[in-house]
């Protein structure tokens, strides 16, 4: 570690063989992702290393920690967009380009897991605090947390949202269009109240911090199963059962 100017960690075996798993891992998924990226940009005619040039300049979202937490699956408006662009010209282009190619599916079983630990809960009552893609938006656009809540009233369960950041008057082009067409009752889920919301136990998907500790800690109780989409350890100080998503 001093060779690269890091401090020393010191954590039990089983963490530090993941962490060394997991670093070769990172490692080889990122020389994948450039010569990938480099293939396609050969047939494309484009000049792959400057490409990559200023991918690295960006070390706000892509040489970062940014998107290097393990929590919600992704969504929105551009990733799963940009996505399926990248793949079909791929195809049009006779690239094959497996890791791009599988992301999605990645994603994909990354929200059949999250339903999966939400089923084991056995839990009928579900509160989701945060229906938008990320935090600071109303973007419902291919929102998991859309997804889960649909999975889940086509299941039987009783669902209540919060998110603060909604205000379905304001919604607006794709975004409303969207939201319209894949839960046209979601007006009837949503709730103003952070105490009417969370009730008087069930389960809450903490997949967004639109509340603060302070404020949850007056109104969730012992009956309350917490589950952690968002990597917030503070909720472990909360009344009732905490399960992390990842972790």
């Amino acid at each position: 570690m001093e060779l690269f100017g890091a401090g020393a960690s010191v954590v039990n075996w089983p963490t530090a063989e993941m962490v060394k798993y997991a670093c070769n891992a990172f490692h080889a998924t990122k020389i994948a992702f450039a010569n990938e990226i480099g293939r396609l940009g050969k047939l494309l005619n484009i000049d792959s290393g400057t490409v990559m040039a200023l991918l690295c300049a960006d070390t706000k979202l892509n040489l970062s920690p940014s998107y290097l937490r393990p929590g919600n699956p992704f969504g929105g408006s551009c990733l799963p967009k940009d996505l399926r662009a990248l793949n079909q010209l791929s195809r049009q282009r006779g690239a094959a380009l497996p890791l791009l190619e599988h992301l999605l599916a990645s994603n994909e079983q990354h929200l059949r897991s999250l339903l999966q630990l939400i089923e084991r809960a056995k839990q009928s009552d579900v509160v989701i605090l945060g229906l938008s893609f990320k935090s600071n938006t109303d973007d419902l656009r291919e929102s998991a947390m859309v997804e889960v809540a649909q999975n889940l009233i086509g299941r039987g369960y009783r669902v209540r949202i919060y998110d603060p950041q909604l205000n379905l008057v304001k919604l607006v082009g794709s975004n409303k269009r969207d939201i319209d067409s894949r839960m046209p009752h979601l007006a009837s889920l949503l709730h103003d109240d952070l105490a009417l919301a969370i009730g008087q136990g069930g389960l809450i998907i903490a997949a967004q911090r639109c509340a603060t500790i302070a404020e949850l800690a007056k109104v969730i109780t012992p009956n309350h199963y917490l589950l952690d989409v968002n990597g917030w350890p503070e909720l472990r100080s909360l009344p009732g059962k905490y399960e992390g998503f990842c972790w």
